[in-house]
């Protein structure tokens, strides 16, 4: 029989026994499913013999593997580093598992987490896009997240450059609950991107929380992005789509929160936009347009929450309603605004000027303009 770190019945926590076979490299979420049914005690999993783990439904090869890597792991070892690191732990059958991650097909049977995990009565709502975000798919990022979070609803996205990461910001500028899904491990080495590691280490001190199924140390893979996907959906009432192409891996994340019966949302883009061609397609297929926070409110039954209103600055004249109108349905070029208002260029230039100064308005860089 296989050496042990501790035996079935022992006081040690069959957290721990779970938590340490995740560290297995071939642990997958089939594999994880398949030993516990067979073993409920995860303590048993490293004293079984080689034909229990195979009639447990291991390949014998992998079970192989598997026997000879438990003798260099040992449990006592693994639990003192994620304590060291301030690493939790919550299986699928622990109270504090998020409850909505629970009812799909495929959750993880363990999760790793720094800070804390969403509490079961809390309205959340997942926000995906591009890592190449326009200035437009940046502000209504922005504007939207700010009124959800504000209202009480709190914000899942996956800590990535572009829409990820300017979801999780506006969430803690406004006072909100943000977390962060990872394809990585949730200790600050391996943290991914870490050009987002003090971002990361600023949701978990605003009382949110970084999640992963991966144990600390794993560094991300071709796969672990489009797996974390399920887990971002999983954990979420609905999922918006602010920006994404074609080829996005919000896109993903989108189609398995269709898999789960969750709603998809879509904030519209023109037409000729390349990065906002993924999320229109997700219109043409009967996702639900949304250009405010209180559409999404409503979609999601939460009409009695009560968004922080960011209003628009109101006119001071006749010029000033025009570019306002103008600019109203996203960023606009200046040769856009002189055709959508009829003023000459001499006198919109000087207009557009006088609102930078009064910031209500902002260039983007180019001559192109939107809300402050």
């Amino acid at each position: 029989m296989s050496r042990a770190t501790s035996k079935p019945g022992s006081p040690r926590s069959m957290m721990n026994f779970l938590a340490a076979l995740c560290y297995f490299p071939k642990f997958s979420v089939g594999r994880g499913k398949r030993l516990l049914k067979a073993f409920p005690d995860p303590a048993g999993i490293w004293l079984a013999e080689l034909e229990e783990l195979v009639a447990a439904g291991l390949d014998p090869a992998i079970a192989n593997e598997f026997m000879s890597w438990r003798e260099t792991a040992p449990v006592e070892k693994i639990t003192n580093e994620l304590v060291e690191a301030g690493i939790q732990t919550s299986s699928i059958n622990n109270s504090d598992y998020p409850k909505l991650l629970k009812e799909i097909s495929d959750p993880p049977a363990i999760i790793f987490y720094r800070g804390k995990l969403p509490e079961s009565n809390l309205p959340i709502l997942s926000v995906v896009g591009t890592r190449r975000c326009t200035p437009y798919g940046k502000k209504v990022t922005e504007d939207l997240v700010k009124e959800l979070a504000a209202a009480g609803v709190a914000i899942v996205s996956g800590l990535a450059l572009g829409i990820d990461g300017i979801a999780h910001s506006a969430t803690l500028e406004v006072g909100g609950k943000t977390f962060a899904v990872l394809g990585s491990g949730v200790d600050r080495p391996t943290v991914s991107p870490l050009s987002h590691l003090g971002l990361a280490d600023q949701i978990v001190a605003s009382g949110g929380g970084i999640i992963s199924e991966y144990p600390p140390g794993f560094k991300p893979t071709a796969y672990s992005f489009p797996a974390r996907n399920r887990i971002i959906a999983g954990l979420s009432m609905a999922t918006l789509i602010t920006e994404a192409p074609l080829e996005s891996g919000a896109l993903i994340t989108a189609a398995r929160c269709l898999d789960y019966n969750r709603e998809v949302l879509v904030v519209p883009h023109p037409i000729n936009s390349l990065l906002g061609a993924g999320g229109n397609e997700f219109l043409r297929k009967g996702a639900a347009l949304v250009t405010s926070a209180a559409d999404i409110l409503g979609l999601l039954h939460l009409d009695s929450f009560k968004t922080q209103t960011f209003s628009r600055p109101a006119p001071e004249n006749a010029v000033e309603e025009k570019i306002f109108a103008a600019i109203s349905a996203g960023p606009k070029h200046i040769d856009e605004i002189i055709k959508l208002t009829q003023i000459p260029a001499s006198s919109l230039t000087g207009a557009l000027t006088l609102l930078e100064l009064k910031a209500k308005i902002q260039n983007l860089g180019g001559m192109t303009y939107q809300w402050a």
